[in-house]
């Protein structure tokens, strides 16, 4: 019985590790489910509400959620404030709104420094991102949030929640402060609903055209970047309750536990490859899982918060969504015309030559603010198929080196030879590995890119019957590589 209940014990422990992340030095946990997408940085983690097996699911209810955990610590805290904070601070600032919420008065009668989200933005450092205040700044500065009041277990919640409507999709961000261990931990979910708004179908009973009726006029869905406030009283119960719980399963799933000491590593795993990359710890990284039939793999992307920080704050989002939206109109509404056989085509294939000047000026200065402000770049991505192309491929590949060598020595030559306007390979050099059943490719080189920003590169390649791999690390050259990250990029073979 002793030896059973010892084997159960092991056996919940592992399952509740597997399905949770933990930040030691951060001092807490959250159940993230093992989640579709996540991204961390030594005092940020987010992730989706869902994992690669429940697309299904997410499809049925059209709903899911973004959720976000920021970590500042007490000096953190005491310097955003202005004043000394700790846990008892914390409390004091919720038993105020408490009692205003007690006598039945608008909680933001007495403001709170607690609440000043821009404050946080403005402290982030070198190894939290902010990403809330930067939405709330862009596109719901006109909106007045929600304030509300909760607890849960020993945590008390102060939470500031916005209701908005955009692209006919209904959206949440709720934004919750919780104190623990003389921290302030944020908890926050962006929870979309893609029904509530969406247009309404025809009815079954709807008479159809005919079989000789002309063709129905082509429309494309135009995307509506406004933002309207929508009201909270205005929703249906069971659909304000549906939001809520999205974030509330983050709440539920949050814990604080004593903060360790110990030297503090930011790296993460490669689910396919089961390769670990160590990176420095004022870097962030981004993990994609992918699922397919008959193929899985894992994605990442990692670069300095610093840089990210800097491209955020420069890059006009909203103007990148105007100009893809509006040469995505123009190229359906040229081709619908074209199907049409209507005589305006012309007139409309004249416009598109101004527009694409357009896109190609706005794309170029956006892609310069992203490489003067981008030090350093890692990008990783590990693929497992039982395909049988891909496996017929492979064992060609693998079937001859010098084969591999000629095409790679042909191809390398060539890019250097080319002309190309916004790209040049200045140098370059690369090592060819064959052993049994496997083969890697080693290339390294130095570029640049819009004729004013150069990079040293790794790529490295992987390559047997069913699996691929693929690392590209890339520098500015005045920028040196950690030497935990060159040693983790070494150890990244097959």
């Amino acid at each position: 019985m002793k030896k059973s209940a010892l084997l159960a014990a092991a056996l919940v422990l592992c399952t509740a590790n597997a399905w949770a992340y933990e930040n030691n030095a951060a001092g807490f946990s959250v159940k993230d489910r093992q989640p579709f997408y996540k991204m961390e940085s030594a005092k940020l983690y987010v992730f989706s509400s869902f994992s690669t097996d429940e697309f299904d699911k997410i499809a049925a209810k059209n709903m899911g959620s973004v959720h976000i955990v920021n970590y500042y610590d007490t000096a953190e805290m005491s310097q955003i404030l202005g004043v000394p904070y700790n846990d008892a601070y914390f409390a004091a600032e919720y038993d105020k709104l408490a009692l205003l919420q007690r006598s039945k008065l608008d909680l933001r009668t007495v403001p709170s420094p607690l609440l000043d989200l821009k404050k946080y933005a403005l402290a982030e450092g070198k190894e939290n991102l902010f990403l809330q205040e930067d939405l709330i700044k862009q596109q719901l500065g006109n909106i007045e949030p929600v304030l509300r009041l909760d607890k849960r277990g020993n945590y008390k919640l102060i939470t500031q929640s916005y209701l908005y409507k955009q692209d006919n999709t209904l959206n949440e961000l709720d934004i919750s402060l919780v104190a623990a261990n003389n921290n302030l931990y944020i908890l926050t979910s962006i929870t979309s609903d893609s029904t509530y708004y969406a247009p309404k179908t025809a009815a079954k009973d709807e008479k159809m055209p005919a079989k000789s009726s002309p063709a129905p006029e082509l429309k494309s869905k135009k995307l509506d970047l406004k933002v309207e406030a929508v009201k909270f009283e205005s929703l249906p119960q069971e659909l304000s309750k549906k939001l809520w719980q999205e974030h509330w399963q983050l709440v539920k799933g949050f814990k604080a536990f004593q903060p360790q000491k110990a030297k503090q590593t930011l790296q993460f795993i490669d689910s396919y490859k089961g390769k670990t990359i160590v990176l420095p710890k004022d870097w962030v990284y981004g993990q994609l899982q992918i699922k397919e039939d008959k193929a899985k793999g894992c994605l990442t992307m990692a670069a300095p918060v610093a840089n990210l920080r800097k491209i955020f704050a420069e890059m006009d989002y909203l103007g990148l969504y105007k100009h893809l939206d509006a040469a995505t109109e123009a190229k359906k509404a040229s081709a619908a015309k074209e199907q049409e056989k209507v005589a305006s085509t012309a007139d409309i294939a004249h416009k598109l030559p101004e527009l694409d000047q357009k896109q190609q000026e706005f794309a170029s200065t956006e892609a310069r603010k992203v490489l003067k402000n981008f030090d350093a770049f890692l990008m990783t991505l590990s693929y497992q198929t039982k395909d049988k192309d891909f496996q017929a491929m492979a064992e060609s590949a693998l079937s001859s080196k010098m084969g591999a060598d000629m095409l790679l020595a042909e191809t390398l030559s060539s890019l250097k030879k080319s002309n190309f306007e916004n790209f040049a390979l200045e140098s370059f050099d690369y090592k060819l590995n064959f052993a049994s059943e496997k083969a890697s490719a080693v290339i390294t080189g130095r570029t640049k890119w819009l004729k004013d920003f150069s990079y040293d590169n790794l790529l490295q390649l992987d390559l047997t019957k069913n699996d691929a791999s693929f690392l590209l690390y890339a520098h500015k050259p005045e920028i040196s590589t950690p030497g935990e990250l060159q040693k983790s990029m070494r150890d990244w073979q097959f």
